[in-house]
């Protein structure tokens, strides 16, 4: 009975610490995606809390599956660049270790063949799906091969410890050295900072953020791209149209088309930057001659209406 309230006690705990720390994560993302694109949509209240652990776990499950190719693939090359040079010919970089015989030496951490040949082949899944991101331009090709050098390298060094290789290397130079047994405790605190550098890596150096969090935003319905979007006529006349007559030549303008009925005009090719939190909308009117070039402008809520048909579909 106590066990089973040990446990309950202990779910509840769990549950508050996600009911405190997904909102404060999704607000961080939203405040961070603000600044960038500089704009805070007003009257934000408290029902958008919702929104914020939207973003959180979106952001999230987007961050872990990019951590996941990136830990497949690079454990695939590791293990592959590991089998290659080094266990088939040892003596290319034990040779000057002589009083070691690293050889005979079982190594932790060394998959059966089996188990490697699984690792390759989710390895080589994880690697095509990161060049597809490259080649799609959701990610930059430099700094992918940048990360997944560094988490190499990481990999290297966890292996080397695990396998207590600085210390018998240590040995062979100072035999007096006494042998001491592993620390747990530190060798949890070295798995805990793997794990930590691990997802760090791809945040920080490969600032991979913008794009999960674009896409994130776009799961939520915050942001979205190339949609139709009707606009109150009335706000059309008095604000838009003069906007985007400026915004284009007087060749162009012919090419522009804002169908309008009784009450609504529709727009074409816009994109939303930040909707759906807050009483405004920030959207982006591409100019027709340029398409980065263009229009930023914040509409309240009530005067947007967005197209719910597929504008792919529809031409």
């Amino acid at each position: 009975m106590e066990k089973i309230k040990e446990i309950t006690q202990l779910i509840l705990n769990i549950f508050k610490i996600i009911s405190i720390t997904c909102p404060a994560i999704g607000i961080i993302i939203f405040t961070l995606y603000c600044m960038k694109i500089h704009f805070y949509p007003p009257d934000v209240q408290i029902s958008d809390t919702l929104v914020f652990i939207l973003i959180a776990i979106s952001f999230g499950m987007l961050y872990v599956l990019l951590v996941g190719l990136l830990y497949w693939a690079n454990l695939a090359i590791f293990f592959f660049l590991y089998v290659s040079r080094v266990k088939l010919r040892p003596n290319i970089y034990y040779n000057k270790i002589k009083s070691y015989k690293f050889k005979n030496y079982k190594l932790k951490g060394i998959p059966s063949l089996s188990d490697r040949i699984i690792i390759y082949i989710y390895g080589v899944i994880a690697e095509i799906i990161l060049l597809l991101s490259v080649y799609s331009g959701v990610f930059s090709l430099l700094k992918i091969i940048f990360v997944q050098f560094l988490m190499l390298l990481l990999y290297a060094v966890i292996f080397f410890y695990n396998n207590h290789i600085f210390i018998k290397i240590k040995r062979t130079v100072n035999q007096n050295i006494e042998k001491k047994k592993p620390d747990k405790n530190e060798k949890v605190k070295f798995n805990l900072i793997f794990i930590l550098l691990l997802f760090l890596i791809p945040l920080v150096v490969g600032q991979f953020s913008n794009s999960l969090i674009k896409y994130s935003f776009a799961f939520c319905g915050i942001r979205q791209t190339d949609v139709s979007l009707y606009v109150d006529k009335n706000y059309f006349n008095l604000v838009l149209q003069k906007k985007i007559n400026e915004l284009n030549s007087q060749k162009s303008e012919s090419d522009l088309k804002n169908p309008c009925d009784d009450n609504m005009c529709e727009l074409e090719h816009i994109d939303i930057l930040l909707t759906n939190v807050g009483s405004k909308t920030l959207i982006f009117i591409p100019s027709i001659e340029n398409k980065t070039k263009g229009l930023r402008v914040e509409l309240p809520n009530s005067a947007i209406k967005l197209n719910l048909k597929n504008y792919s579909q529809s031409n």
